[in-house]
């Protein structure tokens, strides 16, 4: 959800108004072309195709070494991820995010945007019916409206990585075509989850684990293409978490994560996601 937030807080860093500038974006990398990965869901199935469930079975036991009761700690977890983005006003700066997440619905994130003249701050709490923004020392403003809703969006791509959403019991899927992703083949599947629903998802054939997932996401009020793909996982507490990869907005390269770690299994003070 990183690109979302970002946005918002930049709104607010640049100085917010009721009618403030349209959000730029980023420029495209010079030699770069630049293409919307193609997405075309179907309907929604009532029950999995055999084939694509499979996948989703496959996927839950490669992520955690086949131990599913290391599903219930992907619930609650902190993250910090580190890398470069494109801010709200078009410029590439480096990025540390600290997030934690705790299902479902609740969010906290605090990030540090490095820009070439100075450095800002700012922390935003997301629940299901309320969202907060502090950017650097301003005053606590309130996310309601379109704005919490698409916050929300944003929240549900980093749990849909957190692998569990791929086992619930909700969770249907049919088979999608496959794709050559990081020069390696993958499996593709469309699938419905209380994330991210509906996602094209492709996973890797040797390992099993997720490593391209399209969507259809929001930014300035508006419909985007949105596009993850894992260059890496890691191994955090038994479980293959992306470490890093690469986030693209209808077809624009937004954010690039060299590092990204985890605390699975946490336990949070309630406090700590008070907006």
């Amino acid at each position: 959800m990183t690109r979302g937030l970002i946005l918002i807080a930049g709104l607010f860093i640049a100085g917010c108004s009721s009618d403030p500038p349209p959000i730029r974006e980023a420029a495209p990398v010079a030699g770069e072309k630049v293409v919307a990965a193609a997405f075309a869901p179907p309907a929604k199935p009532d029950k999995s195709d055999p084939a694509a469930g499979k996948l989703l079975v496959a996927a839950v036991a490669a992520h955690t070494g086949n131990d599913l009761a290391k599903l219930a700690k992907l619930t609650a977890v902190s993250l910090r991820r580190e890398g470069l983005t494109t801010t709200a006003v078009g410029t590439r700066a480096p990025l540390d995010w600290r997030a934690d997440l705790l299902a479902p619905g609740r969010y906290r994130a605090e990030a540090v945007l490095k820009y070439p003249n100075a450095v800002e701050s700012f922390t935003v709490v997301i629940v299901p019916d309320a969202g907060s923004l502090v950017v650097a020392d301003q005053p606590k403003v309130k996310i309601e409206g379109v704005k919490l809703r698409d916050c929300h969006v944003q929240r549900m791509e980093d749990e849909f990585l957190l692998v569990h959403p791929l086992a619930d019991p909700t969770t249907v899927a049919v088979p999608a075509a496959d794709e050559t992703v990081n020069g390696a083949a993958a499996a593709g599947a469309y699938v419905w989850s209380p994330a991210l629903a509906p996602a094209l998802v492709h996973f890797d054939k040797a390992t099993g684990r997720v490593v391209r997932v399209v969507y259809g996401g929001r930014e300035n009020d508006s419909d985007v293409r949105k596009e993850i793909t894992v260059r890496e996982h890691r191994e955090f507490g038994g479980v293959w978490l992306p470490s890093k990869f690469e986030l693209r907005v209808n077809g624009r390269v937004f954010i690039d994560v060299e590092k990204q770690t985890f605390d699975i299994g946490k336990t949070f003070d309630a406090a700590r996601f008070v907006p």
